[in-house]
């Protein structure tokens, strides 16, 4: 990160023209995604590899705001750093993978909200700032993760390209199976037409439990959660249909899904897929996506 300081009157009149530097925005998960106990190990592992890559990379930046601006500007990286020693934060993200048998993502995300509970119950308002820095250090953490897991496929995880007013973008639906009674969960602020599409999507894996390999059953055990990420921005409009059905799959059946394919289209009771619609612009969006392949 290339760092400088602008001299001068603060009040005097005219225009200071440089380069800003836009960091990516993290969005804590609200999606819960289980693992095996045997999962459990590699999974502590993958969260040990991105506190150590967090804290090659604050020490970079630590080291370039020294050398340019001297060592008091480069303090609060040091005070980041200390974050990531303390014990009873790394000792608190692994006991909820090993005790909720959880991904790291979800670890972070509920440690970030804990903390945040925490400072804003404090009645000193320097302390209650140092929220803050926490929240800071785990989005670098969490965002080390998902540079590695960008490409992996995931069970209950599936890309949909959707038609907005600026063209195609690309949504992502995340299942989550727990044990129930058949119960249907939507959230992430999902129009009637969304909603419509999830009840059809579940129906269809019910009519075709046996051919999916599923007990005929399966929903009078199981409570289906399905979430879109970003809950504040509004989601309606068809051919999502099938991006649900296709999570709701992959996380009953434990397989995953490819990262590198987004999809579109509806599901109808007696038929697959309904035809898709505004493909140009759906297909548009994954151009500017991760995904390699518009399905």
């Amino acid at each position: 990160m290339d760092v400088r300081r602008l001299r001068g009157i603060g009040v005097s009149p005219g225009i200071a023209m440089g380069e800003a530097l836009l960091a990516k925005r993290v969005v804590f998960t609200s999606r819960k995604e289980i693992i095996d106990e045997a999962q459990v190990p590699d999974e502590i592992k993958r969260l040990h590899q991105a506190l150590d890559r967090t804290r090659e990379d604050l020490a970079k930046v630590k080291e370039g705001v020294r050398a340019k601006m001297g060592p008091d500007s480069s303090l609060i990286f040091e005070a980041h750093l200390l974050i990531l020693e303390d014990p009873s934060l790394v000792g608190g993200l692994e006991s909820v993978i090993r005790d909720e048998k959880a991904r790291s993502e979800w670890a972070l995300s509920k440690t970030n909200a804990r903390f945040e509970q925490l400072f804003e119950s404090l009645t000193d308002e320097y302390f209650r700032q140092r929220k803050s820095d926490v929240s800071d250090v785990l989005k670098r953490v969490y965002r080390n993760l998902e540079a590695r897991r960008e490409k992996e496929d995931e069970i209950g995880l599936a890309n949909g390209l959707a038609v907005t007013m600026f063209g195609g973008d690309l949504l992502t639906a995340e299942v989550t199976i727990v044990p129930g009674k058949g119960k249907l969960t939507l959230t992430g602020k999902l129009g009637e037409v969304m909603q419509e599409s999830a009840q059809a999507a579940m129906s269809y894996l019910r009519s075709r439990a046996g051919t999916f390999g599923l007990s005929n059953d399966f929903q009078n055990k199981t409570d289906v959660h399905v979430h879109f990420p970003e809950g504040a921005i509004p989601k309606d409009g068809p051919s999502a249909g099938i991006t649900m059905a296709t999570a709701m799959a992959s996380a009953l059946l434990r397989i995953p899904v490819r990262q590198t394919i987004a999809m579109t289209g509806e599901v109808s009771i007696p038929a697959p897929v309904a035809n898709a619609q505004a493909v140009r612009p759906v297909s548009a969006s994954s151009a500017r996506s991760r995904p390699t392949s518009c399905t």
